[in-house]
């Protein structure tokens, strides 16, 4: 399996646990019991946010909806670039940053490709309530690093854009 080109990332505090208990849940729609929970026990599962179709149709999403700027081409700006946004709890990309830019007409494009891009699958986290356990939607950062190249002979970390 692939390692997805993006770096998921994921703070969790886990607070007074006596005891690390390890469950093999699966994700439900509803609520769920289970009786052999100590209450006393933090139990976090995370399920990262999905892009509609997986990592391969987000990679073919951002070639698809990411051209080079003509003025990067007539200025030969080669480069990456890293963004960061959030991916709210109804699947929306949200909170767009850039941690690292080459140019202001590539940041621009990359704001484009992310004003289009479709509702993800939300990420989800294990919650306790008084009715039971229960998979809520969270917010999620996501990063992702584009390499704009001018040519195609580079082996370069990340997802490569060329003109």
């Amino acid at each position: 399996m692939r390692k997805l080109p993006a770096f998921i990332i994921f703070t969790v505090i886990i607070s007074n646990c006596q005891a690390q208990v390890n469950l093999n849940l699966e994700q439900k729609d509803t609520i769920f019991y289970h009786d052999t929970i100590p209450e006393d026990v933090s139990i976090v599962t995370e399920t990262p946010p999905e892009f509609p179709g997986g990592e391969a149709a987000f990679i073919s999403f951002i070639k698809q909806h990411i051209k080079y700027p003509k003025t990067a081409l007539k200025d030969s700006i080669e480069g990456m670039v890293t963004l960061r946004f959030v991916i709210d709890d109804k699947g929306i990309a949200d909170d767009i940053d850039f941690l690292k830019s080459i140019h202001p007409d590539i940041e621009t494009v990359c704001l484009q490709m992310l004003k289009e891009m479709p509702e993800w699958k939300a990420g989800t986290l294990l919650t306790n309530s008084k009715k039971g356990w229960y998979w809520r939607p969270v917010k999620t950062w996501f990063m992702v690093s584009l390499n704009f190249t001018l040519t195609n002979d580079k082996k370069l970390n990340g997802i490569t854009i060329t003109p």
